[in-house]
């Protein structure tokens, strides 16, 4: 988590043990909650042992924030 700097463009490598149906939501400092996995349209279903990768929101790529925002 330190190696990175402000503005660094950066991606979330998840892989589950078990099939399940992944998704990650992140919630900013006002609670604001925002869907970043899956994207519309594609399932959430993901296979054990599959690997995702969460690199964007929408159109725009998840980049390095000054904020304090929680991944869940």
């Amino acid at each position: 988590l330190n190696g990175y700097n402000f503005g660094d463009e950066v991606q979330i490598a998840l892989s589950p043990r078990s099939d399940c149906f992944l998704y990650l939501f992140n919630i900013d400092e006002s609670k604001r909650v925002m869907l970043l996995y899956p994207p519309y349209g594609l399932s959430a279903l993901v296979k054990a042992g599959q690997s995702r990768i969460i690199d964007r929101f929408g159109s725009n790529l998840l980049k390095v924030n000054q904020a304090k925002d929680k991944l869940c």
